[in-house]
């Protein structure tokens, strides 16, 4: 009789993906979720997808960092899923994923993402649209020009200067000017 594989209570074999990705200990799911970014195949697929809906919150955004290597109508799918997660890592992880990827419902879901609570996914969101053209992705950027967040206005700034247009070059110098309050007196 053989001795079960370390780690493993029940024997299974060590290495599989399927095992690994529903592993009871959520940090063993996300290393999975990391692991499959080279993977492909069918197994390797439909662990990472279910993954995408893990309990843990830390599995979901890693998952999102390994789609964001692969460019699939699947994939992008499931990154737009998780723009609406309940938990800002992974809308922050999901917003940065889909950064190059093309689609009116990519556009809109980043959009949305602009007017979202939490400054890291406001400034994911606005990096993730800086090469998508169009007058509402401008609004949006020049919006995020005037966040309280110095980091999203640094962001927005960056987005912009790819962009023309007197509004654009207003808000341009606007922020090379800034001394916004929330920096204390200091300079950022």
């Amino acid at each position: 009789m053989e001795p079960p594989v370390a780690g493993r209570c029940d024997g299974a074999p060590r290495w599989s993906t399927s095992n690994l990705a529903t592993d009871y200990d959520w940090p063993v799911r996300e290393a999975a979720a990391g692991a499959l970014a080279g993977r492909e195949g069918a197994e390797a697929d439909t662990a990472l997808f279910t993954l995408t809906a893990d309990q843990a919150w830390p599995v979901r955004e890693r998952t999102a960092g390994t789609l964001a290597r692969r460019r699939g109508a699947d994939e992008t799918a499931a990154l737009l899923t998780l723009t609406t997660d309940g938990f800002m890592e992974v809308r922050r992880a999901a917003a940065s994923a889909l950064a190059g990827r093309e689609g009116a419902d990519v556009t809109a879901a980043l959009l949305a993402l602009t007017t979202e609570e939490y400054s890291g996914v406001r400034r994911a969101a606005a990096m993730a649209l800086a090469e998508r053209e169009g007058a509402n992705v401008t609004d949006a950027l020049l919006t995020l020009a005037t966040d309280y967040h110095w980091e999203v206005r640094e962001t927005a700034a960056q987005a912009l200067a790819r962009r023309a247009g007197p509004d654009v070059t207003a808000a341009l110098v606007a922020l090379a000017t800034d001394r916004y309050k929330e920096s204390g007196g200091r300079l950022r």
